[in-house]
């Protein structure tokens, strides 16, 4: 099992950072930015997102969450072959 350690992404345009490690010692590898299940991707903000995280060279990774049953997914652009991870929040 992966864990990660999870700070404000703000910084490099996103709602959070993933780190493989603590982060004092490890460097982010993984942009996040949240979107409602229901809302539509804007091209624009797929592209910000997309370009924002390779400059910073980490991985963007999208979390669509509903809202109704309280799911997320996550999906990584590149990988959409690959299935998304589902988890229930609590």
């Amino acid at each position: 099992m992966c864990r990660y350690y999870i700070t404000d992404g703000a910084k490099f345009g996103a709602d959070y950072l993933l780190y493989p490690g603590d982060p004092l010692l490890f460097h982010a590898q993984f942009t996040v930015r949240i979107l409602e299940h229901a809302t539509p991707i804007k091209p624009a903000l797929l592209a910000g997102s997309a370009r924002g995280s390779h400059a910073a060279r980490k991985h963007l990774l999208l979390a669509s969450v509903s809202m109704l049953t309280y799911c997320a997914a996550f999906y990584r652009p590149g990988c959409m072959q690959i299935q998304p991870q589902q988890i229930t929040l609590l």
